[in-house]
């Protein structure tokens, strides 16, 4: 994460707190971070200077500090780009954040103090695999937007990747919350269509999130679209998917994952269970139905050979007909929406992490940011790797001196 110092908060007081104990301790907290490589700090290479030569500071601790003062000369840290950065105020005169740019997350100087360190961003998915993926996509967003030649670009992140699904979300986001611990936590949105209430699980973590009192670092944010499932590029897909697999050949065909981003029509089918039109066109919810029913047009003129209702082989035998209520599972020639499972990112993650691909990882992240839809971060995949980035933003750690 990009963690901001504004210069007029610390340079002018900087004589009073010479022998300030507590503001030692976090003037070689900042050193700290910069030497693991845990965040990220941008501020003036003057003021970053002037810290870098705090008495009570160790070697490592002053060469990260001094090294990424002038890294700010070489390079222009990355201030304007992140989508957040924590704002650590200094004991000066505040400066008012700017309105456009980062969402801001302010704390005092005094709070790092305190805290004693500053742990990597938590980034939390549905699952495991799912956290891991959009990692990747952050290293894929660094990898496609800047070099490797600043000692802040790097496309490995400082992420500690975890599963908080279901339950397990509702409870743990808020209690990492509250102890303030910087989490980006992304969940399926299982919504029906765009504009439809949020699934169950998000739901619960956003009602949980409201009741704190307290400002917290975390941002939870709902996926742009569905699952997954529906925004997995297809590239991927297809690299990883066994040759002739009849579910994944219909799937592609009918229109579905991101080339280079998702269909809107097709991004909020649930892709986790099989559907006939019957049971697709099962519901109450009338925007749901017209959603669905734009979906099937597309899905049909991908795949014209799709049974009609009418058509369905069970009524032409005289069998019980698959629908809504029905124990039958649908016939194979009817089935308008396939069952993908929950395997397919697993897959597609093993294959990201397999450390024999040439060129591991950066022409990993290289390959995966070709897939990205280029210049628009309003794009499923582009927003969600953006995201990870600037959470997981940090400077290249130094080895001990």
């Amino acid at each position: 994460m990009l963690v901001t110092l504004r210069e007029p908060e610390y340079l002018p007081v900087l004589e009073q707190y010479a022998e300030d104990a507590s503001f030692a301790s976090f003037v070689s907290l900042l050193g700290e971070i910069l030497r693991r490589g845990d965040h990220a700090i941008h501020s003036t290479p003057r003021l970053l200077d002037r810290f870098s030569k705090w008495p009570t500071l160790s070697r490592d601790q002053s060469v990260a500090l001094h090294q990424t003062a002038r890294n700010v000369v070489v390079g222009t840290l990355p201030y304007g780009t992140v989508t957040d950065s924590l704002v650590l105020t200094g004991p000066g005169t505040p400066v008012p954040d700017p309105e456009d740019g980062p969402r801001w997350h302010r704390r005092p100087w005094t709070w790092l103090h305190r805290r004693g360190r500053l742990d990597a961003t938590v980034l939390a998915g549905e699952n495991l695999s799912d956290a891991c993926f959009y990692r990747w996509l952050g290293r894929a967003w660094a990898a496609r937007s800047h070099s490797d030649d600043a000692l802040w670009v790097n496309i490995e992140l400082s992420l500690s990747c975890r599963g908080l699904g279901g339950d397990t979300a509702r409870q743990e986001v808020p209690e990492i919350a509250r102890n303030d611990d910087p989490v980006l936590c992304i969940l399926d949105s299982d919504r029906n269509h765009p504009a439809a209430e949020l699934g169950p699980t998000a739901r619960a973590v956003s009602s949980e999130m409201d009741r704190l009192s307290t400002d917290h670092l975390t941002r939870v944010e709902p996926l742009p679209a569905r699952d997954i499932e529906n925004i997995l590029p297809l590239a991927l897909v297809e690299e990883v998917m066994v040759p002739g697999d009849p579910k994944l050949r219909d799937t592609i065909a009918r229109g579905f994952f991101a080339r280079p981003r998702a269909d809107p029509d097709l991004a909020y089918i649930d892709l986790g269970k099989d559907q006939c039109e019957r049971r697709l066109l099962d519901t109450r919810d009338e925007a749901t139905r017209e959603y669905r029913v734009r979906a099937l047009a597309k899905i049909r003129q991908g795949d014209p050979s799709i049974l009609s209702p009418a058509d369905c082989p069970r009524l032409q035998n005289d069998q019980p007909p698959c629908g809504p209520e029905s124990k039958w599972s649908p016939a194979p020639e009817c089935i308008v929406v396939h069952s993908i499972g929950k395997k397919l990112p697993r897959k597609i993650v093993a294959a990201l992490d397999d450390p024999s691909r040439r060129g591991y990882p950066h022409h990993t992240a290289m390959w995966l940011a070709s897939m990205l839809p280029a210049d628009d971060d309003a794009a499923a995949l582009s927003h969600l790797a953006h995201l990870a980035w600037s959470w997981g933003l940090r400077s290249r750690p130094l080895p001990r001196l």
